[in-house]
Formats: C-alpha cells, structure tokens, sequence
C-alpha cells in the first residue's frame, strides 16, 4: 500500500499550485517504477482542517490575459496529471478530511473512491461560480457520472457545499467514517476493489458516451431562476457551466472535458471574474486585519463596557457587547431612550449583564468606554472631560464618531494614548466594517484592544489613521452630493438609485441616505461644509428634507415612504418614492436634461474616486485594498467588480481621466478635474495595485 500526503510546509491549507501539480507527477513517476508491487494508493491531507482548497487563485489571478489556447492548456495539464490516478491496475481511494472544494474535489473525483471524514469541516463541491469560474479540471464531467445530472448541476451552478453525510447520501463519497479511521477503512476499500474489479468497470463506464434518465430540459428550467435568484455565485458563470453540463450530459468523456474547456474560455479574465477574485483576496485580508498589530502588542483585557448614548446606534452597540459576553452598563441623558433600551435588547440579547446608570460615576471600573451621542463637539469634548476624571487612569476611551476627527476630541480624554476612534457603519447589526481610527498618539495597545472587541463583535477592523470622516464616510459625501446634483438636474429618485442598483449596489444613494438616517447625512454634510466649504455641495433641498421630518427609516418616512413597507424585504423589494418629496424635488430641479444610467454611475463613482486619492494622499490609509475593503463592507460596493480602485485599474485610469476630462468641461466647476495622483498614474503608467493578488 502507497499512501501519500499532501502538504504544503508553512502553509495553513493545501493549494493546487504549479509546484504541487510537478510534485503529484513525480510521486506518481516513483509510484510507476513500483507498480506491480502496489495493491492500491491512498490520498490524504496533512492538513486536518482542510483536505485542498482548490486552485491556486493568485496564479489564476495573475495570468487573466491568457489567450483561449493558453486556458485550454491550463485545463488540459491538469486533467493528464490527475488522470494518472487512473493510470494503473490498482484502485486509488482519497482520505478526505476538512473543506475538499474546488480543484481539491477534482483531485478527489479523479481517484477511484473517496472517504470522507464526519468532521463537520469536511465539506465537499465545486463553488467556482462564485468566483466568476467554472471548474476545468473534469469536475463537471466526472460527478454527473456520479450522483446524476440534476444533483452535480445543482451544486455546481450554485456553487452549494455538502457535508460528508449529504456526499454518502448523493454517492459522492463511499463511507463517511471518525477522522482517526480514515486511511484504514481506505485501505479496507482497497482491498475490497481488487477482489470484486468493479474498479476497472467503473474506469470504463466514464469514458463512455451515455444515455441520462435525467430531464435535462427540466433541470435548466428549475436552475436558471434559482441562479438569478441569488447573490452567492456569478450568474454568467453559472448559467454558463449549467448550459455545458446540460450540453455534454450524454457525450463520451473527452467530448465533455473539451466542452468544459470551453466554458472556462467564456470566463476566465472575463470583468466579473477579475472583480471576483480580487474581492476573495480582500476578503482574506479582512479575516487578518489588525492581527499584527495584537501580535506586537500587550492589549489590556476588557471585561466591562460603557456606553453614553443609547440611541438606534448604542442600543446596537449594547446588543453586540451583550452577545459578545461582555458586561455592559449603558447610560443616556434622555429617561425616555433608556426606558426603550431594555425592550429592544431583551429579546435580543440576555439582559442579566446589562446594569442601567443614573450617572457617569457608575462608569469607574469599566475597562472600554464607547461614546455614541449626538455629532456635536462641543459636546462630545465635554462629555469625555467628565469622564476623564472618572474612570481608570488604564481604561480605554472610545469614541464613535462618524465625522469628527480625533485630534479636536483627543485634548479632552484624560491622555490621548488611550482613546481610539470606533466608527460603526449603519445598519449595525448587518454591516461588518468597523473603522478603528488611531489618533496622533494613541498607543498600539488601545489599538490592539479595539480590535479584539470588534473580533469579539463578529465584525471587521480596518485600522487607519486620522482624518475627517475617515473612509466611509469621507467616500459618502461626494457620492451623495453627487446624486443630489444628479437629481437637481432632472432625473428622478427612480432613475438614479436604479442606476446605482445596475451598478451593483444593494441599494442606491437616497435608499442609502434614508437607511442612515437624513439627519445623520445632513449633519455629517454641514460638518464637512464647515472643514472645506469651497469643495462641499450643500443641497438646498437637504434643509427641507429635515423640516418636513423626512427622516428615512427610523421614521417610517424618507424620500421613500415606508409607512405601508417592511424593511425586512428590502434590498429585493423597493418602497414607493414618497409622493411629497417628489414635489419637493421638483421645486428645486434646474434643468430638465436627464442623463442616462452609465453616466450617473460614473459621475458618482468618479466623485468617490477623487477623494479615494485625496484619503491616500494624507495618508489615512497605507494600503488602497482598505479603501475598497471599506467600501465593499460598509457601503455594499459591488463585489464583482473587486473594489473602486481595482475597478478603476482593471477598466484603464487613462479613460477615467479622458471621460472626467469630459464632465469637468461640461459642469465647468473643477469637481471632475482629474486628481493629480490621477495624472501622475497615467504619466507614469502605473495602477492603484501593483499586483492583481
């Protein structure tokens, strides 16, 4: 018996990369030397946690400009290794424990027989239409052959993961057995093969032609809405991959490999899968954010959490303290809010830890303070002057501040070496961003703190340094004085948040405004004003919005009426446009040139991007994968097109700037005057990332 392991050294999972492809050849080039003294080969992983991820995306991600030749190739070449398995007069059986996804489950599909642990980590399928891909490596044409047409199109187009009971269940695997009896009960399968030969059989019925009982016309029928349906995988690469998979379903095997092929020239380098990837390689970034900066740090262990202010957002933040395990005492100068506060986190979160202040001294031994009252800083440097002078000189002093920057609030904390910014994103309870913003002096251990209490929250820090609004909310303001520009000048409410809406986003920019809340935006604009009123477009129709107490969701009542609505179905559903805003838009529309979809994506996210090269020319941030890090959790940017930057490099800074070129002669105002860094990219010929990975 030969078993051999799978382990990339220094590497947490195991990737089909070039290097493993050459050492899985010469293991076999050993393995043919000895053949005739093998009963049967077993593939394990030394990983516990994962069996093989799959491909390996960095490669895939750096050579999207293959030609077709060179993408049948990449398919072929991994087929002739893996079809090796085949090679010879003994059964191959992979031990599969952990994720075996992707081109791991081809590897797996390729030997004779697989057994998969019970482990709830075991996981099996082929989600490359998740990102923008379809299988090459005979995976669309082995498991048909194994559990039925219907059931591989399903998991395939849909990239769905099945554990290790659902494979014994559909055929995928032959046993389902505990972790530590793997290889054993391979080796029983092993010998049980040589004596029946149904091995050799087996061999021979996949390469046939074959006649399906599946009907297949039904089985696309049932799949394409489903596809639609959903926002996990790329709807062209998975209609695609269920138009070859239902096309080859009764071909010979080599006719289906060369139709997969095929399927992967149609999206292989294709927009949406570039986008795809990089937003995969963000989202791996997100999971490590700030873990460096906790490795090099000694942060204080936080127990105890105190919130002053306990409106929509910090009754969210008291829930997420309270889930998180924490003990919380919550604190609002308004009875009213603190009377509510029980009701909306009771059934939420147990309420056994949650202690109700009459005052700031019940703060004293708290280790974390989370300020999250009104926008005023005035206000907000009086309050933390109090509670300088009551809590411990080594508690932490947060702040959650949208706009304000730290250094007009950190004078007032009692020692700026522990007072963080700690910006949640609206709605709290969905958005995974949290911004964590160091001040000029903040000490990395405060830092380190705030992150593991986000950790601990189940959201994402994005560490950045200091400066008005941050990110979030210093990308927000141009893209929503642009819409209201944008609707100034004649278009409707519609029209523009169902361009945004094509472009990609969840919502558009007045649904957006209304799920903040239009106070919270005109506040966050006047602040903005006040900073740089030479480059800030203050709307006239934002004032009267407030008056009229157009609020937006907290409410019931924004540029959308959501008296007769559940919020639950939006984004999928729309609410109707409030009927009084339309005629108050009206009054201030200036012209009645209305532009087209394109044009209003662009004139918004070209606003977006002018001050992405402002945030990175000061130094907010010192890598742009966290502007569009920040911008796809916090804002939704569309996650198939990777990122504002990445998007703008994938689609040529050169047109951004020749297209921007064009709106600054039109508007005549110096807002679309391409930024210098801009300029110097498309001089120098450079990107926003060096690297597609």
């Amino acid at each position: 018996m030969v078993l051999v392991t799978l382990d990339m050294p220094q590497k947490s999972a195991n990737v089909l990369t070039e290097q493993m492809f050459a050492d899985l050849d010469q293991a076999w080039d050993e393995i043919d030397k000895v053949a005739a003294d093998i009963r049967g080969v077993v593939i394990q992983s030394a990983k516990e946690k994962i069996f093989v991820a799959g491909a390996d995306l960095v490669r895939i991600a750096n050579t999207l400009d293959w030609s077709d030749q060179e993408i049948v190739k990449f398919c072929e070449d991994g087929r002739k290794i893996f079809a090796r398995f085949k090679s010879n007069p003994f059964p191959v059986v992979a031990a599969i424990r952990g994720a075996c996804v992707g081109g791991g489950f081809e590897l797996a599909l390729w030997c004779d027989l697989r057994v998969a642990s019970n482990d709830r980590r075991t996981v099996l399928g082929l989600p490359e239409t998740k990102l923008g891909l379809v299988p090459g490596w005979a995976g669309t044409c082995m498991l048909p052959r194994l559990i039925g047409v219907s059931a591989a199109a399903r998991m395939t187009a849909l990239a769905k993961l099945i554990d290790s009971t659902t494979a014994l269940e559909l055929g995928a695997v032959s046993q389902v057995v505990e972790a530590e009896n793997l290889v054993s009960a391979a080796v029983d399968l092993i010998e049980s093969e040589i004596q029946s030969q149904n091995f050799v059989a087996a061999r021979k019925k996949m390469l046939a032609a074959r006649e399906t009982t599946d009907d297949l016309q039904q089985i696309k029928n049932d799949l394409i809405p489903q596809i639609h349906a959903t926002d996990d995988v790329d709807n062209v690469a998975a209609q695609i991959v269920l138009e070859h998979m239902i096309d080859t379903a009764n071909d010979d095997f080599q006719t289906a490999c060369r139709g997969e092929s095929t399927a992967m020239t149609h999206v292989y380098g294709s927009d949406n899968c570039a986008g795809l990837l990089n937003s995969f390689f963000l989202n791996e970034r997100a999971r490590k954010s700030g873990a460096a900066i906790v490795a090099e740090s000694k942060p204080p262990e936080i127990k105890t959490i105190g919130i002053v202010g306990c409106g929509q957002m910090g009754a969210g933040l008291v829930e997420l303290s309270l889930k998180a395990g924490y003990s919380v005492i919550a604190f609002d100068r308004t009875p009213e809010v603190l009377e509510k506060l029980k009701e909306i986190v009771a059934p939420q979160a147990d309420d056994s830890k949650l202690s109700i202040a009459g005052d700031l001294a019940a703060f004293s031994d708290c280790d974390l303070i989370i300020e999250s009252i009104l926008e005023d800083t005035d206000e907000k440097r009086e309050l933390f002057q109090q509670m300088s002078e009551i809590v411990r000189d080594d508690a932490i002093i947060s702040t959650n501040t949208s706009v304000i920057p730290l250094a007009d609030l950190e004078s007032s904390a009692g020692g700026p070496q522990r007072f963080v910014g700690f910006h949640f994103c609206s709605p709290i309870a969905q958005s995974r961003l949290v911004e964590v913003i160091r001040g000029s002096q903040t000490h990395n251990d405060s830092v380190a703190a705030i992150i593991n209490v986000t950790r601990n929250f189940r959201k994402t820090p994005i560490v950045m340094n200091d400066g008005p609004g941050f990110i979030v909310n210093r990308l927000l303001s141009p893209y929503f004085e642009e819409a209201h520009r944008v609707i100034q000048g004649g278009n409707t409410l519609e029209e523009i948040d169902d361009a945004m809406r094509e472009y990609g986003f969840p919502l558009g920019p007045f649904e957006m405004m209304d799920l903040i809340g239009n106070d919270v935006v005109y506040h966050a604009g006047k602040m903005r004003y006040v900073r740089n009123p030479e480059s800030v477009f203050l709307s006239p129709l934002i004032p009267k919005v407030i008056k009229a107490e157009y609020l937006g969701h907290k409410n019931g009542i924004g540029y959308y009426d959501y008296s007769n609505f559940d919020l639950n179905s939006l984004p999928q559903q729309k609410a109707p446009a409030n009927a009084a805003m339309v005629d108050l838009i009206d009054e201030y529309t200036t012209s009645t040139d209305k532009l087209d979809s394109e044009t209003i994506q662009l004139r918004l996210t070209y606003a977006m991007l002018q001050e992405a090269c402002a945030i990175l020319d000061e130094g907010i941030v010192d890598d742009v994968r966290d502007i569009d890090l920040c911008l796809q959790l916090g804002l939704g940017y569309p996650a198939n097109k990777g990122g504002l930057l990445f998007w703008s490099d994938w689609k040529e800074i050169g047109a951004a700037v020749e297209q921007m070129k064009q709106f600054d002669k039109i508007e005549q105002d110096s807002r679309f005057a391409p930024h210098q860094r801009l300029l110097d990219m498309v001089q120098a010929n450079t990107k926003f990332y060096s690297s597609r990975s």
